[in-house]
């Protein structure tokens, strides 16, 4: 006789189960991506720094879609991610951001909510420690 025994059975999921992992997938986050086709983690490497596709656009107009949010050091006062990132409790500025785009707006800011995607028309430039700035940006929320 062996030892051990292979019982089939068959797996049952509750319904509720099913309809709470369907709503949750539908509330999350989704990367965003222009018409175009133009990501900012194409432009930006995890280091915040430019990659090879973002040097050879340099000086040409681009259209980004993304999330903004204040940006913690640096002249530019925004910056462009991918994904959305919550600020700190403490002082509501985020401290570990992913790799992004600087944004320079020209003109007045609309006001946007946290997690609202907009998109950014700006022309693409590189900074002095070689992060990807988008200047004379238009905020199109």
């Amino acid at each position: 006789m062996p030892r051990f025994v292979c019982t089939p059975i068959s797996p049952t999921v509750a319904r509720r189960s099913v309809l709470a992992a369907l709503g949750a997938l539908a509330l999350a986050p989704v990367s965003a991506r222009a018409e175009g086709g133009l990501r900012v983690g194409d432009l930006v490497d995890a280091g915040g720094l430019a990659t090879e596709r973002a040097r050879a656009l340099i000086g040409s107009s681009v259209t980004l879609r993304g999330y903004l949010d204040l940006a913690p050091t640096g002249p530019a006062s925004l910056i462009l991610t991918d994904m959305p990132s919550g600020p700190c409790q403490l002082c509501g500025v985020t401290h570990e951001l992913l790799g992004g785009v600087l944004v320079e707006p020209a003109g007045a800011r609309p006001t946007i909510a946290a997690l609202q995607t907009v998109e950014v028309a700006g022309e693409l430039a590189l900074g002095a420690r070689g992060e990807v700035r988008l200047a004379a940006a238009r905020i199109l929320a």
